[in-house]
């Protein structure tokens, strides 16, 4: 009776312990097969080769771990799943996980590895696909992300050639002239211009008169109207650094006096432009363009008349010139056309 009691509490023990063991082995599963983690590749929207597929499905498990993730075949408790939609050099990434999902442009296959790392460690952490956050790390930059892309802009070298006034109490013209570069994106373009002169004069029996300006450098903002068009109106405004004279002789026959004044001053100028560009869709630009130069200075004078007595004076005078000219330019140009004869 003693041994039939003894074996009942035995074999209950075990039992215990059996069902103990199989508890604890299914807990251990449970939490496994949550802590674990698949990678696959959605082939019904991915169009990459089958052996494309498969190292897609390698490099990709490979981030998963290396963000701390246990990766099994099947039975997982998780799902990280990428497609890639493959057109030229160029590749779409999806990564869709319990997190949300991810996307990115490669350029090329070889962009792969780097791009799966930035994306396992967005969703990871829950934060953008950012340069500014732990996404991207100096190990994981993509090629593309070095050389980002950027619109090109037309580089135009110019010279320009036409007329000229300066008004300083009377009205002087004259041949101008000017040198330049562009830098033009569809709608806007930065002109940087130098040397551009304007030389007036004239002279009658009794006066003689002489007016120049030079505009040393000059930097000025420019919108075209009309951007994708192969001509287009523009308007525009700048600042620059210049001088201006003007200087005059008058003679009386009759009393045999000489009157001479000469006016000169440098500095700051503003600078407001209109014009017309031609041939935009080519390296060879053709312009038309009219200039007003406001100086933020007047131009001083001491004038002095000789005769029987002599005496001099102090004047000032304000010189703003108007300017009209044809230019012509030359470069390098991103938006040709090509004539198919």
């Amino acid at each position: 009776m003693k041994n039939k009691k003894l074996a009942t509490k035995v074999f209950g023990w075990k039992r215990f312990s059996l069902l103990a063991a199989i508890q604890v082995g299914s807990l251990l599963a449970a939490n496994f097969a949550y802590a674990s983690v698949c990678a696959r590749i959605d082939t019904n929207r991915d169009n990459l080769s089958s052996q494309e597929q498969q190292a897609a499905r390698m490099l990709l498990t490979q981030a998963l771990e290396r963000s701390g993730q246990q990766v099994v075949m099947s039975g997982c408790g998780e799902e990280y799943s990428a497609f890639h939609v493959k057109l030229g050099n160029n590749v779409s990434i999806t990564l869709t996980g319990p997190q949300g999902y991810r996307q990115a442009n490669a350029h090329g296959l070889e962009d792969l590895p780097n791009w799966y790392d930035q994306m396992v460690r967005s969703l990871l952490s829950g934060v953008p696909m950012s340069s500014t956050n732990n996404s991207v790390t100096r190990d994981n930059v993509a090629p593309s992300q070095m050389a980002p892309n950027r619109v090109e802009a037309d580089s135009v070298w110019y010279t320009r050639l036409g007329y000229g006034a300066t008004f300083g109490g009377e009205m002087k013209g004259g041949p101008a002239l000017g040198f330049g570069y562009r830098y033009e994106l569809d709608n806007f373009a930065i002109d940087f211009s130098f040397f551009n002169f304007m030389i007036a004069s004239q002279s009658s029996s009794n006066n003689a008169s002489v007016g120049a300006t030079a505009t040393w450098v000059r930097l000025e903002g420019l919108y075209f109207l009309n951007p994708i068009a192969n001509g287009s109106s523009y308007v525009g405004g700048g600042l620059g650094w210049g001088a201006a004279a003007a200087a005059r002789a008058s003679t009386n026959n009759g009393t045999s006096t000489v009157s001479e004044s000469a006016y000169s001053g440098q500095g700051l100028e503003g600078q407001v432009t209109v014009g017309y560009e031609f041939l935009r869709a080519s390296t060879i630009r053709i312009f038309a363009q009219g200039d007003l130069t406001l100086p933020f200075y007047t131009a001083k004078s001491e004038s002095c008349s000789y005769g029987a007595s002599s005496t001099c004076t102090t004047d000032t005078k304000y010189l703003p010139t108007v300017t009209l000219s044809l230019g012509i330019g030359w470069g390098k140009g991103t938006n040709r056309v090509r004539v198919i004869q």
